[in-house]
């Protein structure tokens, strides 16, 4: 009987270094300083639009609140019209 050389497969492992990184990305340059501006310019022009929504709801909010009051304090306003004019109504005969 003869003798045959019987090969273990070995598992394909992902080329990844320790940490899980991909190694077959690309690496990142480093932005030029222009770059670094340009992405601050972009950032402060997203919070200052961000900041200017925010305060445009507020005003809308707060808007809404004085136009109910208002409304509240002029029908009180009439009531009070009406139960003047009934008491003198009352008074005059």
């Amino acid at each position: 009987m003869e003798k045959t050389m019987v090969r273990q497969a070995v598992p394909l492992q992902p080329m990844e270094d320790d940490s899980g990184a991909d190694i077959h990305l690309q690496p990142v340059e480093d932005p030029t300083p222009e770059q670094e501006e340009d992405e601050l310019e972009e950032e402060k022009e997203g919070y200052k639009e961000d900041c200017e929504e925010q305060e445009e709801q507020e005003e809308d909010e707060h808007a809404e609140v004085y136009e109910e009051e208002e409304e509240q304090v002029e029908e009180q306003l009439d009531e009070d019209k009406k139960e003047d004019k009934e008491q003198e109504e009352e008074e005059e005969p």
